[in-house]
């Protein structure tokens, strides 16, 4: 009797820990996996939309389908301007939120700052937009505070 108290607690002991190390091990799989994950969000990148382009592809797998892309600029950095496609209405994309139309038509009318997400996704010569050759796809859009 005497010594099935302490190999009860031994065991009771080893359980907990292995149970710990399995909990530790998923964890860090499950945050290594999200942080390498192919839709992986780049962002915020803070600017004004200076230039857009609307959209109804005639040719290839889009034909068909409404695009808009948009050239930002962040004149606080300075930086080269970027492009981005904001919206579309192929279902792949999962861009067909009017809204984010809104929010481009505002921002280059009344010069508001916005922040944009994108994806690790890339497009290229869509709404015959060829420079730059590639531009990542929206992934969120919001207004800058």
């Amino acid at each position: 009797m005497s010594k099935v108290i302490p190999e009860f607690i031994n065991s009771t002991k080893k359980s907990l820990v292995r149970s710990l190390a399995l909990i530790v091990a998923a964890t860090s799989a499950v945050i290594l996996l999200s942080a390498t994950s192919t839709n992986a969000q780049g962002g915020p990148l803070r600017g004004r939309v200076i230039n857009m382009w609307e959209c109804t592809e005639n040719y290839g797998v889009l034909k068909g389908h409404n695009l808009a892309v948009v050239k930002v600029y962040d004149d606080r950095t300075g930086r080269e301007p970027s492009t981005f496609v904001i919206y579309s209405t192929h279902p792949s994309h999962g861009l067909d939120r009017p809204e984010f139309l809104e929010m481009a038509r505002d921002s280059r009318k009344s010069e508001k700052y916005l922040d944009f997400y994108w994806s690790e996704q890339k497009g290229s010569n869509v709404c015959g937009v060829t420079r730059p050759d590639r531009y990542h796809f929206l992934r969120n859009m919001r207004y800058s505070r």
